[in-house]
Order: structure tokens, then sequence, then C-alpha cells
């Protein structure tokens, strides 16, 4: 099984918070993630406990926290799981 939190990249996003407190924070979400998807093997579960975590976490700091993945006819990004206002649902490459 993939490290979901490390594999999607999630910990890698900025916010505005302080370096150490933002440090820390970071591992803590990373913690809960690793213990919430342990034994999870769907994809999209994964997205959707993964983006519930991260908005919760710095609600403070994201007003949209989400995925979006390459459409089946490869010519757009879709949206996936998300927390937040609407997103775009589709938007085309190039655009």
């Amino acid at each position: 099984r993939e490290n979901w939190s490390k594999n999607c990249g999630v910990l890698g996003m900025e916010v505005a918070m302080e370096g150490d407190e933002r440090s820390r924070e970071y591992v803590r979400v990373e913690e809960r993630l690793e213990r919430l998807l342990m034994h999870e093997t769907d994809f999209v579960a994964a997205m959707a406990t993964t983006c519930c975590e991260l908005h919760h976490s710095f609600k403070d700091h994201f007003d949209w926290t989400g995925f979006y993945r390459v459409a089946p006819e490869g010519d757009a990004l879709v949206v996936g799981p998300y927390q937040g206002t609407h997103g775009y649902l589709r938007i085309p490459f190039g655009k």
C-alpha cells in the first residue's frame, strides 16, 4: 500500500502559519492520515479522507481543499473529492 499523504503530496502545501507551528501541525495531520488510511484500499475514499482532514486541520487557512483528476477522455481535469465552496467541475487542458 502506498503512503497516501506522501504520495498525494498533500504535506508539501504551504499555509499561512508560523514555521514551527505549521511543521508540528503537518506532523499531526500526517500521523492522523496514516492511522485513518492504514487499511484503506479505495483511492476515492482516501482522497475524501485526506481532504476532510486537511480542510478541518487548516480551516483558518484553506477556503477549498480537494483533488482534480485527469478525465477518462484525457482532455481535462475533473473535480474529485473536495471540501469548501463549489469548484470548477471540469477544467479543459490549455485553459
